[in-house]
């Protein structure tokens, strides 16, 4: 009988190789939507870094009021999971002359404002999940 050898050979990565692998590849960013935890990328490409996690109605009214970009992120993945809807100025000027936003949150749906800033010094008001405001946010 002839002597095989018992060491196996991996003909596959193992998972701390893949790891590594992810880690070091280059950073995928679409020209919008998400690019990482506290930072989205608008349709006409320009960046928006989180500054306020949670602002209240109040200041959400306030910032869209002064000329603040406003977003929706309807499921709360922030571009993850579904788009941004990126409103128009004339339509986030609209939904603020009829006054602040109202939260909805209950015990099983969530409802958040925050403010983000670009690169440029704009601001943007970010309504996530069950906002309502007026006619185009609900």
């Amino acid at each position: 009988m002839a002597h095989h050898d018992s060491v196996k050979r991996r003909t596959h990565p193992t998972f701390a190789e893949i790891v590594d692998a992810e880690k070091a590849a280059p950073r995928r960013e679409s020209r919008r939507g998400r690019t990482s935890d506290d930072e989205l990328r608008d349709p006409a490409g320009r960046t928006w870094r989180e500054v306020e996690v949670l602002i209240s109605e109040a200041r959400a009214h306030e910032l869209v009021l002064a000329g603040a970009e406003l977003a929706w992120d309807d499921c709360g993945g922030r571009g993850y999971a579904a788009p941004i809807e990126w409103l128009s100025r004339k339509d986030a000027a609209e939904l603020a002359a009829g006054g602040p936003p109202v939260l909805r949150s209950s015990k099983r749906h969530r409802a958040e404002l925050s403010a983000w800033r670009s690169d440029n010094g704009a601001w943007m008001v970010l309504a996530s999940m069950h906002v309502r405001w007026g006619t185009l946010l609900a």
